[in-house]
């Protein structure tokens, strides 16, 4: 079985870097608040990680899975920063895509 908690720590270096990138004086709110999000998370991406190893869901469901918790990356720190909307989506849409690539990545698709 894939190791969530080594997916969610690649996951949590690669948001760091992305932080970096589209972030830079607000990082350590736009860290927080993913970290944040993939804890809230845990419990169903671990359920959906799972599953794909299992292939008794594919790589288009898994990614529609994930892509469905953008509700709950909230981003509490970044909005109340003032940071722009469009740059939360691309950082939400920049976490949600590594964690679809390291999912697949650990599960060797």
């Amino acid at each position: 079985m894939a190791d969530i908690d080594k997916i969610l720590h690649d996951v949590a270096q690669k948001t760091a870097d992305l932080a970096k990138l589209l972030v830079k004086k607000y990082e350590t709110g736009a860290v927080s608040d993913a970290q944040t999000f993939l804890q809230a998370s845990k419990a169903d991406l671990t359920r959906w990680v799972n599953a794909l190893e299992l292939r008794h869901i594919d790589k288009d469901d898994f990614a529609s899975l994930v892509r469905g918790e953008k509700d709950l990356a909230e981003m509490h720190s970044l909005k109340q920063a003032g940071v722009a909307q469009i740059t939360l989506d691309t950082f939400v849409n920049g976490v949600l895509n590594i964690l679809i690539d390291a999912a697949f990545s650990a599960v060797g698709i």
